[in-house]
């Protein structure tokens, strides 16, 4: 579908949930929330995510920090599969918590 650093399927459950992105690609920086993402779409990409990846997001990802743009989700997404699957992935990225994301 694109080249981007994250799977066509994670790509494809975006795009169900961003009606103001269009034909667009998805810019792995943009904010998600100028693409139409809301705290209702949120919970529906969340429970996507969960049951395509088989992961389950901590109460602690649950913010506008790991939702903010698609690359945080993705380094989430990415960080939790890697932890379901018992490997430890030293180049896996860190989400950090600095408070609410910002414009």
């Amino acid at each position: 579908m694109t080249d981007s650093p994250w799977p066509d399927r994670f790509e494809m459950i975006l795009r169900r949930h961003l009606p103001l992105l269009g034909n667009d690609p998805i810019d792995g920086d943009r904010l998600l929330t100028k693409l139409g993402l809301d705290s209702l779409a949120i919970v529906s990409v969340t429970v996507d995510i969960e049951d395509e990846f088989e992961v389950e997001f901590p109460d602690d990802y649950l913010n506008l920090q790991t939702f903010g743009t698609a690359g945080t989700l993705w380094a989430a997404v990415d960080l939790l599969s890697s932890h379901e699957c018992g490997t430890e992935r030293s180049d896996a990225p860190m989400i950090v918590d600095e408070g609410a994301a910002h414009n």
